[in-house]
């Protein structure tokens, strides 16, 4: 019934013309004389054709829409019968849904390339430095091999870094869910991170969680890396300890600590605040940002304490999720 008033909506100026003509007919009747019989007879005739091709028309109709609610909803786009599209009723409405979804994905292009661009010229800036400290160890000590490897670690967690990012930007995530052994991903976080151990004379306490947790091997570790290179930049020299209560993982630090108007926007991309500028030869302000994203998708809350001169702890909530009742939602 819903269908056949859109229909009559649809066709209002056919449905008018045919009463205005009913009308002239009533009046000739009746300015002639003519017979009511003959009136009504003919009326009932016009009916009988005016039934038959309503009920065509109304079909014809009731196939356009259907084909038109296919394209509104992008529903089997390449199943169309395009000859069934000869009616306008809706075609307004998909061209201005057609506009909206354009401008909308050009915004959301224009976007995610402005980022890119911001990154890659922060990027660029930052792996100039590493380099530049390279060619200046070959040129003028070339037996300072620990300084050299340290400097290529820098260059690798920046190439990391920015393979991430692009991965991250990406419309498909690439999530593998397993069960993890926790202990055997810190401690290669902890193996990749051994000469800056080493050269910044910072001792590391790992005490082993022995937690099997549910999550994606390579993004965690990922998020592990950065937590565990601010508290490498920042610790002063001072001890790393790696710790769990439960399924809560602890990665504490005895450095300088960061300051509450700063703690408040840390996660922010390229914010690096007032240690970030003590220290800009290594802080480029992203690690938090992507690690703060990959962790969200990863469904692993986490929070940072922190006190000026004492320190800084992350507390990384791993407790295992079921992946059939949770909606994990990946690509956001």
């Amino acid at each position: 019934m819903k269908s056949f008033w859109k229909y009559l909506s649809n066709r209002k100026t056919i449905v008018w013309m045919l009463f205005i003509f009913w009308l002239t007919a009533l009046l000739i009747t009746f300015l002639y004389s003519l017979t009511w019989e003959a009136f009504w007879y003919g009326s009932a005739i016009a009916a009988v054709f005016l039934v038959l091709f309503m009920g065509f028309d109304l079909y014809r109709f009731q196939e356009q829409n259907k084909v038109w609610k296919l394209v509104l909803n992008q529903e089997k786009l390449l199943d169309i019968d395009l000859s069934k599209c000869t009616s306008d009723l809706l075609l307004q409405e998909v061209f201005k849904k057609i506009e909206k979804e354009e401008f909308e994905r050009q915004e959301n292009e224009h976007a995610k390339y402005g980022r890119l661009i911001d990154y890659f010229t922060l990027w660029t800036h930052q792996i100039k430095i590493p380099i530049s400290a390279m060619e200046l160890l070959l040129k003028n000590d070339p037996e300072r091999v620990m300084d050299l490897k340290e400097e290529a670690l820098q260059i690798k967690r920046y190439t990391d870094m920015v393979m991430a990012y692009l991965r991250l930007e990406s419309e498909s995530g690439d999530y593998v869910f397993e069960n993890i052994d926790l202990d055997e991903v810190i401690a290669s976080v902890i193996r990749e991170f051994s000469i800056e151990f080493i050269y910044r004379k910072i001792p590391i306490d790992f005490q082993k969680t022995n937690l099997i947790v549910l999550s994606d091997r390579k993004w965690l570790r990922f998020a592990l890396e950065q937590f565990l290179s601010n508290a490498i930049k920042y610790s002063e020299g001072q001890k790393i300890t790696i710790r769990n209560i439960g399924y809560d993982l602890f990665i504490e630090d005895r450095g300088i600590g960061i300051s509450k108007q700063d703690l408040e926007r840390i996660r922010e991309k390229g914010y690096t605040g007032h240690n970030g500028r003590l220290y800009s030869k290594e802080s480029s302000g992203l690690g938090l940002y992507l690690s703060d994203i990959v962790l969200k998708r990863l469904h692993h809350p986490y929070t940072i304490e922190s006190k000026v001169g004492k320190g800084t702890t992350i507390i990384l909530s791993l407790q295992r999720h079921d992946l059939f009742k949770d909606d994990l939602d990946l690509g956001s």
